[in-house]
């Protein structure tokens, strides 16, 4: 008989395949908690502060200090593994029209193809650069959609940006489905050409593509079934890595990843008014504060000023993807009291400190959510058209909201 291999066992086993372990486990003390917040990253999927259960990932160096505090601890293939198809089969042959049925994940090439041939079909409407590139030599694609693209209007500046978490891939495809309906719908539908005729919109649908092509080369997924990482090519988790109004300037210890000085050189030349970051592991618009001074959670200091507006445009995201849900049970999660369905103040669900949310609403004076788009991480293909269609008016009503209100020119 085999024997069963132990969590130890399992987690060094990813450890050396991927460079990260996806891990559960129980703290003993709130305080404890907490502590273990500051060293690992915690997932969107399970944190639950009354019981002390947390998901969270580690690279080597992280487990090891984890290990240090010898708590109990489970590690599984389910939560490490993903063993299904990217690329659904019809007729028994693998589909390449996954930019029109959008019921697949691109390879890399194809996604570096799209771009580039949405910049030169539409080149009136969009335009593309890259605003950096990546530890293993891969370029950050951000396409710029507008009437007079190759223009700097005084028009309100809007930046989606889709899976600095590889692992949160949902987000990936739907803003690849997004600027094809902007493009392609462009003088034919109403909504959709007066958004574009208002508003520079910035999309960069994936913000970690070393992170979601890891293991795979050119694909999501490769034959052992392990797949996209948390981590950039350098283990380091993106959303911990920013300078942090309360953390400080470096709040993971660690030195500036390509990725995130790309981004906050793309951002500081740019004036965006209004940006979300697409994640997944939960189903909710996290609004800010995600930082707090508190030991044991928010306090005080975790309600940013504009808190009214915050949970404004939250709740009409959230309400916008019920409505296409037919109010069933999509996009409803709650953390905490006193939360709207599918809304949270950041710090309220858990702390984080070396965020890109709070990063930009505090250096950059631009107001950013962070929207977890599906409960699954890395969600069945044939699952990506059930997320397109609840959330494209979402998305719409989002960019919208950056024209409302006074603008000075």
């Amino acid at each position: 008989m085999r024997k069963k291999s132990t969590s130890l066992e399992r987690a060094n086993k990813y450890l050396a395949e991927k460079g990260e372990v996806i891990f559960t486990f129980k703290a003993t003390s709130q305080s404890q908690f907490f502590e273990l917040n500051e060293i690992l990253s915690v997932s969107h999927r399970k944190v639950d502060q009354k019981n002390l259960e947390v998901e969270a990932y580690a690279n080597k160096i992280q487990f090891e200090k984890f290990l240090s505090y010898g708590l109990p601890f489970q590690v599984t293939a389910a939560d490490n593994e993903i063993a299904q198809e990217v690329r659904p089969k019809k007729n028994g042959k693998i589909a390449s029209t996954w930019d029109s049925t959008w019921d697949s994940y691109p390879q890399y090439s194809e996604y570096v193809a799209k771009m580039n041939y949405w910049a030169n079909t539409y080149p009136n409407l969009c335009t593309l650069q890259s605003i950096g590139t990546t530890p293993n030599g891969r370029a950050l694609y951000a396409l710029k959609i507008s009437d007079n693209a190759s223009t700097d209007e005084t028009e309100p500046e809007f930046l989606y940006t889709s899976s600095m978490h590889g692992d949160e891939i949902t987000g990936y495809p739907t803003m690849l489905h997004l600027i094809d309906y902007l493009l392609t719908n462009y003088g034919s539908l109403s909504e959709v050409t007066n958004l574009v005729n208002g508003t520079e919109l910035y999309i960069c649908p994936l913000a970690n593509p070393d992170g979601s092509y890891k293991t795979a080369g050119n694909d999501i997924l490769n034959s052992t079934g392990n797949t996209a990482t948390r981590a950039n090519a350098n283990g380091v988790d993106l959303n911990r890595n920013y300078p942090d109004p309360i953390g400080g300037i470096h709040p993971d210890g660690l030195a500036y990843q390509p990725e995130t000085l790309a981004f906050l050189s793309f951002e500081q030349t740019r004036n965006f008014v209004l940006s979300a970051n697409y994640h997944g592991g939960a189903e909710v618009v996290n609004f800010p504060w995600d930082t707090s001074t508190s030991a044991t959670g928010a306090s005080a200091v975790s309600i940013h000023p504009h808190d009214s507006y915050f949970r404004y445009i939250s709740q009409e995201y959230a309400q916008s993807a019920q409505t296409a849900d037919g109010n069933l049970n999509y996009m409803d999660d709650v953390y905490g009291t006193g939360q709207f369905p599918g809304t949270t103040n950041g710090a309220i669900w858990y702390t984080v400190k070396g965020g890109r949310q709070d990063n930009n609403n505090f250096y950059n004076h631009n107001k950013e959510v962070t929207i977890e788009i599906s409960v699954t991480k890395f969600p069945l293909a044939s699952a990506l058209l059930f997320h397109w269609d609840r959330n494209k008016q979402a998305l719409l009503n989002l960019v919208k909201q950056a024209s409302y209100g006074l603008q000075v020119l």
